[in-house]
């Protein structure tokens, strides 16, 4: 029976034989031809294949390395089993992978601007509040109202009137100017309306000069006594921002107060790991990541991704690129980086950091080395 190959045959099977002296039995050769056979048949019909030798294709195959594609197959079956089994972070043969059950993977004291969501298990940038703009009475005008008091219109909600509308045909307005070399963006209006309950629909509108305007929100009737809201879609910073009268209302209530909201901005987030160690120094690192756009997102300009083997003292940018969807909305984003040049060290993290005020959420991160 041939050793191979399942073991390699050695010198005290087949021991050497000298010229004129020994004799070679025919079951010795019958064994030797056994092992050419099963070699024969174990690498098949031209290993080699297309290359000049089959350690040249053997060569070729590991310069290659795993395929892309099952490599990221394997990272996101690790993630889905990380999830289904609720594990803060699944240690891999060079490799983590943290769907972000909870916050054990992730170095909350050097993060910045981070918010968790431990309902979903998932990142996103913190944001700030909205603002109120209250308007002082020097940046208020009119025109068509049957009574305006600008004064009363400001931190007034108290007052007897501020402007009203009684019989005025529509067309009617009530302006707010920021002043020269100043634009803000808003996103809401909120009207204090005493005698209310009468027919007063407006639009909101804004304007870059003055006279040429458009609608952020159309139809807003503050028909109930006391606030009345309305909200809009971002339509960007201008200097001038009204209402104005788009139906013939009859007596109209009495609005004695207007604030003007800006939106809460997404703050810029650096979301930074714990450390991982790394059996042997590492010359690459690959991220994957797995995110979903809330705003629209440009890689690698509204989204980095980092990799250090040193604990975080040295990052190494990675480019990313999208590898496409795993679920409706959420996307595979990944990168490889040299990190050969960073100071020595087999301590690992990664760095994902969002800018220009985007919004996103990241539902998990896995990172390799090698």
């Amino acid at each position: 029976m041939a050793k191979y190959p399942n073991a390699i045959p050695t010198n005290t099977d087949y021991p050497d034989r000298e010229d004129d002296q020994d004799w070679i039995y025919a079951e010795r050769y019958n064994e030797l031809k056994n092992e050419i056979l099963a070699i024969c048949q174990e690498l098949g019909v031209l290993p080699k294949g297309s290359y000049a030798s089959v350690r040249a294709r053997l060569d070729a195959l590991e310069a290659a390395g795993v395929p892309e594609s099952l490599e990221l197959n394997v990272f996101l079956n690790a993630f889905r089993i990380a999830a289904v089994g609720s594990l803060s972070v699944l240690q891999m043969a060079a490799a983590i992978v943290d769907e972000y059950e909870d916050e054990t993977g992730i170095d909350t004291a050097a993060s910045t601007n981070e918010d968790y969501d431990s309902a979903n298990d998932l990142y996103t940038p913190t944001s700030e509040t909205e603002t109120n703009d209250d308007p002082t009475s020097d940046m208020l005008s009119q025109s068509g109202l049957s009574a305006f008091n600008a004064a009363e219109c400001v931190d007034n909600d108290t007052g007897t009137n501020a402007f009203h509308t009684d019989s005025s045909s529509p067309g009617a307005w009530l302006q707010v100017d920021l002043g020269a070399g100043n634009a803000k963006e808003y996103t809401k209006l909120r009207l204090y309306a005493r005698n209310a309950g009468l027919n007063s629909t407006w639009d909101i509108q804004y304007s870059d000069d003055g006279s040429s305007w458009d609608t952020a929100y159309s139809g807003f009737n503050p028909s109930s006594s006391g606030w009345n809201t309305a909200s809009w879609a971002s339509v960007g910073s201008h200097r001038y921002w009204r209402i104005y009268l788009t139906n013939t209302p009859g007596t109209g209530p009495w609005i004695t107060e207007m604030e003007w909201y800006r939106p809460g901005q997404t703050n810029n987030m650096t979301l930074i790991s714990d450390t991982f160690t790394a059996e042997e120094q590492p010359d690459e690192a690959r991220i994957i990541i797995f995110e979903e756009d809330i705003d629209s997102i440009t890689l690698n300009t509204d989204l980095k991704a980092y990799a250090s083997r040193d604990g975080g003292t040295t990052w190494t940018q990675i480019t990313l690129s999208d590898e496409g969807h795993y679920e409706s909305g959420k996307r595979i984003l990944t990168g490889t980086a040299d990190i050969s040049s960073q100071p020595a060290g087999t301590s690992m993290k990664y760095k994902i950091e969002t800018l220009n005020n985007k919004n996103l959420k990241i539902h998990g991160t896995a990172l390799s080395w090698a």
